[in-house]
This record gives C-alpha cells, structure tokens and sequence, in this order.
C-alpha cells in the first residue's frame, strides 16, 4: 500500500514545523508561563527592541505593553514559535481584539537585526494607563532574572507616569474575558 498525502494535509502537517519568531517583553519572558502556554517554544536569545519605551495599561491591573518613543529601548526574549504555538498566543493575548499582531526588527547582542513578531495593546486598552499587579510584575520579573535582563526599567516603567493619550480615569469600550489575565 502506498500513502500519497494530500497537499492540504501537509500544509497542515508542516506548519507546525515552520517557525515564527517572537519578542516578548511582559509575562511570556517568564520560562515556566511560556513552557506552560507553548511548550514547543523556544528561547532563541535576548534582544534588543530599539526605538520603543514600555509602560503598563488596561483597566484593572495594568498590563505590559510598548508604543513608539525615539531614544527608547525594550529589553525582552526572542522565542522559535511554532504555528501551534502561535495560535495559543493569539487566544492568550485576546488577539486582535485586545493586542494587536506586528512585524518588527529586534538587535540581539551582536548588533544583527532580526524580525520577529510583538503583540502591542490596542488602543481601546492602552488609553488607560494602570500599574501592574503584584503577581503579574514578579512574573515578568522572574522572566527577566531567568534571562538575564536588566529589572530596573520594568520597574521604572511600573512607576512612570501615563505616557501622551493615556490616562488613569476613561475606561475601555471593551471588557476582556474572564480568566484571559497576562
């Protein structure tokens, strides 16, 4: 007997093997959440996200997120997804509801740029600026330790004033789902 598969099967079969890669910059830089959500992720290496500051937004307890600031970095991990994986972040982070999908270019510690993808918070969310939860901020901490990223901005940034646009009292025209916390 011999097996011929179909081309829509090894689409489907093969994308799983093909690789995305992602920066993450919040909670997802914690090995043990990551391990959990997509456990045949992959830490690639630290990177670099120029150009970008990060502050925390939402309503409740704020939650990670970047936006355009010339003269800004982010520090964060380069993670190897597969599209299994990708797909468990995009329910996870309310895409494209709640974090938006973009393709952006990363320096890993050699200087060589990378594109990969970030989640960013939309709009609706980010116009409101929170400080983290107690727990949410030791996991992104705990992230950092494991990979060796600096703390001292997450915590600045945990403490930094609402960034243009944003501010303590409007609320989102939209409700995340319950149990979807970062």
């Amino acid at each position: 007997m011999v097996w011929v598969w179909h081309p829509e099967e090894r689409r489907k079969k093969g994308a799983d093997r093909l690789k995305q890669l992602y920066f993450a910059y919040g909670s997802n830089m914690d090995l043990d959440q990551m391990a959990y959500r997509c456990p045949k992720a992959e830490v690639v290496e630290t990177v670099r996200l120029e150009g970008y500051r990060l502050t925390f937004a939402s309503a409740g307890s704020g939650l990670a997120t970047i936006f355009p600031e010339e003269g800004s970095h982010v520090d964060g991990v380069l993670w190897s997804l597969t599209g299994d994986c990708e797909k468990s972040l995009d329910l996870y982070e309310g895409y494209p509801d709640f974090y938006d999908k973009q393709e952006i270019t990363v320096k890993n510690k050699g200087g060589r740029e990378i594109k990969a993808i970030v989640y960013i918070m939309t709009k609706d969310y980010m116009q409101n600026f929170n400080p983290p939860g107690r727990s949410y901020l030791t996991g992104i901490l705990k992230g950092c330790r494991q990979n060796q990223i600096p703390i001292e901005p997450i915590l600045k940034a945990a403490r930094k004033p609402p960034v243009p646009g944003q501010t303590q009292k409007s609320q989102p025209k939209k409700s995340r789902k319950a149990g979807q916390e970062r």
